[in-house]
């Protein structure tokens, strides 16, 4: 560490004083195994269908404790590894059905935010990915395509050279491909106040309240228990904490850092003048993205996993990575090098074989949703919305979309297998970016890569 503190930026910008533990035996008619945006969103959902439905919420923590409280903040429709995956993989017709789901998703959020007088820092002002050398613009290409196929076109601008530089002033952009529908909010504070409105709405929440088991009909906590006909276990990186999903996650380990607030000297340095958030078309991402105090939130590259689903919180300081952050730091922005470095933090992120959510209905009333791949915003206020449906056995078209019910959810293997297995796949994919920036290739994967892929 080079004098930031590895504390997350977003906790500071509202308190949190935790609820009271469960205590006892509770009775609900649904209960909803974790405060974070899934499962908060799916309670929302409950009570505004069903107002007289009883809906108790148990979290290890305090609600948003885990990724949903210190996410990046992008609301933003990325399914799969990118838009052209998704289409690939699905075809035009479900793939369009998916993404504009999660596209009206990131509308709605910031008019949840304005009917609730939630101060969320709800910006929508587009999303727009990055290319730095030939292989991203490849990708980029591939993207804008995929749109055109499912009909979204008229959402996303291409650009390159000068015209996506005057978008995003870094010396190394070369294109840039924004989509309308793109946002970003404070995701703790979004987190608290979606808390706060389904309190008020007659939902219970039980803090400080970690889930042992899950069977049909009943949730064991470390203190107490709840008795439901229906449960959603929307526990996301700590799904794998449960048999009935051990194999199906992956945590891992994604960092960030946060800059003091810029002056407007500072400012004036880069052209950035629709504040957009940004990611490039690395395996390993680089974002960026400004903060409503002005400062900017710079995070992403190597996303390690450890041994054994390890998410000790000895691993939120990570000094590779946030040294290989500062090295991108001065690639992308030389003109802002005085600028200090506030924050250096890390978290746990659900992956999935499929690169998509995994949602669905084990039977006896148990429910899931959960596995947003570093993505997780927009799509956990779409996917609550399924697992309301769900949960009420209602047909909609949120029930008919491509992520629910899925035929088949790959398993990851058992250790060591995964951990050996992961790495390999790290050190595959860190070679294609390196290979990338070095102007080889167009950015399709090594076929090493992709058996890799398809084996785990």
């Amino acid at each position: 560490m080079r004098g930031e503190r590895n504390s997350i930026f977003w906790w500071e910008t509202e308190p949190v004083t935790p609820g009271p533990p469960l205590r006892g035996i509770e009775r609900a008619d649904v209960c909803v195994v974790g405060g974070g945006y899934t499962g908060l969103w799916t309670a929302y959902f409950l009570k505004q269908a069903e107002p007289a439905l009883e809906v108790a919420v148990v979290e290890r923590s305090w609600a948003g404790s885990g990724a949903s409280g210190h996410n990046d903040g992008y609301a933003m429709t990325v399914l799969d590894m990118s838009l052209h995956h998704l289409v690939e993989h699905h075809g035009p017709e479900r793939a369009g059905a998916a993404h504009e789901a999660v596209a009206r998703s990131v509308v709605e959020i910031g008019e949840f935010c304005a009917e609730h007088d939630v101060d969320a820092e709800y910006e929508l002002n587009g999303f727009a990915a990055i290319a730095v050398n030939d292989g991203h613009l490849w990708r980029l290409e591939r993207d804008l395509a995929a749109a055109q196929r499912i009909g979204a076109a008229h959402d996303y601008t291409f650009t390159e050279g000068d015209a996506a530089r005057a978008v995003i002033g870094s010396p190394v952009v070369r294109g840039l491909l924004k989509e309308g529908r793109g946002a970003f909010i404070n995701p703790h504070k979004l987190v608290r106040g979606l808390a706060r409105t389904v309190e008020g709405m007659g939902v219970r929440i039980f803090e400080r309240s970690p889930a042992t088991s899950v069977a049909a009909d009943r949730v064991e906590t470390e203190l107490g228990a709840v008795e439901a006909p229906r449960i959603v276990v929307a526990a996301n990186a700590y799904q794998h904490s449960f048999p009935q999903f051990r194999d199906k996650v992956l945590p891992l380990w994604s960092y960030a850092m946060a800059t003091e607030p810029l002056t407007d000297e500072q400012r004036g340095r880069v052209a950035w003048e629709g504040r957009e958030g940004f990611e490039d078309k690395r395996n390993f991402i680089t974002i960026g993205r400004w903060t409503a105090d002005g400062r900017i939130l710079w995070g992403g590259r190597l996303a390690p996993y450890f041994y054994g689903d390890d998410m000790d919180l000895r691993h939120t300081s990570n000094e590779r990575v946030f040294g290989e952050l500062r090295e991108a730091w001065r690639e992308y922005f030389p003109m802002w090098q005085d600028v200090r470095f506030t924050h250096a933090y890390g978290g746990c992120v659900a992956i999935t074989a499929t690169f998509l959510p995994y949602v669905g209905t084990l039977g006896g009333g148990i429910h899931y949703g959960y596995g947003y791949n570093g993505h997780g915003v927009a799509p956990s206020h779409t996917v609550g919305r399924v697992l309301c449906d769900l949960v009420l056995e209602r047909d909609s078209e949120y029930t008919g979309l491509l992520f629910v019910n899925q035929d088949k959810e790959p398993r990851l293997p058992p250790e060591p297998l995964r951990f050996l297995g992961t790495r390999l796949t790290t050190k595959l994919l860190d070679r294609q970016d390196l290979r990338m920036d070095r102007g080889a290739g167009v950015g399709e994967m090594d076929p090493l890569l992709l058996r890799v892929i398809n084996r785990l």
